[in-house]
């Protein structure tokens, strides 16, 4: 698993690792660790998440690490956030990752058979028009034209990637810009209104390398659900989202403004619930 994490959203962060704990300590868990990828002057603090959890493992990794060591003030901040996602590829020791944002909830353990189904990446069939302007943006980057590929699909964080994948997404931009420092026109691009996102553009690339149906597959069922996007969709349903049976993760907008320890109660209140309904079980 990969998060993208600033001080700003640590509070938030706590809920999204709680809720993995509360699911994912156990032998059985197909989670091998959390990289946890923060600015480089935070790092201090952020840290104490290394120090502090076994459970799931914890690394930190500076963001300087993954840009050769410079992160250019001129860069786009979400741009930044939407790069790490794949080049902490790199990092990744498994064959698949999961990504994250702070605003993530885990409502339910984490299944094989449903993240990786038939051996491959789960992923959602989201249609470019949603968001038109980044599979624009992505093509355009890619120099493809913009016109190809116009039924590929893909959905948005939380989401399974390969770290193949992954690799083979940044080596296409490294190969169209090896003459020049291809991370900083990557990243530049977005100031010049290329507006790609890390899905759009690691859809695109493996198309056009024709490596997408061998390492992504379509679920049975959704592993997201009861998502708060914006206000007025508030109050978020906890119930229905911990207690729908093919539910892996929710999530609540930072924008929405709610408070986190709003969104605490609810996920007491859920896990109480499920611990009453256990021991019911057992008696």
């Amino acid at each position: 698993m990969v998060l993208t994490l600033t001080l700003d959203d640590a509070h938030r962060a706590l809920l999204l690792l709680g809720t993995l704990k509360e699911f994912e300590c156990r032998e059985t868990s197909i989670i091998r660790e959390v990289l946890v990828v923060v600015p480089d002057s935070q790092a201090f603090a952020l840290g104490v998440l290394e120090s502090s959890n076994v459970c799931p493992e914890i690394s930190i990794i500076c963001e300087s690490l993954l840009f050769d060591g410079i992160l250019r003030a001129s860069w786009n901040k979400y741009a930044v956030q939407m790069a790490i996602k794949l080049l902490v590829a790199s990092h990744v020791v498994t064959n698949f990752y999961i990504t994250l944002d702070a605003d993530v909830i885990v409502v339910g353990r984490l299944l094989a058979e449903q993240l990786l189904p038939r051996g491959k990446a789960m992923f959602v069939a989201e249609p470019r028009s949603v968001h038109p302007h980044w599979w624009l943006g992505s093509s355009m980057i890619l120099g493809l034209d913009t016109r190809s590929f116009e039924n590929s699909t893909f959905g948005v964080t939380p989401a399974v990637l390969s770290t193949f994948g992954a690799q083979a997404a940044t080596a296409s931009l490294n190969d169209r810009f090896k003459e020049v420092d291809w991370q900083h026109v990557w990243l530049e691009s977005w100031n010049d209104g290329s507006w790609w996102s890390e899905y759009s553009l690691y859809r695109l690339s493996l198309d056009a390398r024709g490596l997408f149906t061998a390492l992504h597959a379509l679920p049975g069922s959704s592993a997201f659900c009861n998502a708060v996007w914006f206000q007025d969709q508030l109050p978020w349903d906890s119930v229905e989202a911990f207690r729908s049976p093919h539910c892996t993760f929710s999530l609540v907008q930072s924008t929405t403004q709610i408070r986190p320890s709003v969104i605490a109660t609810s996920v007491s209140t859920q896990f109480v619930w499920a611990r009453s309904r256990d021991a019911n079980k057992s008696l």
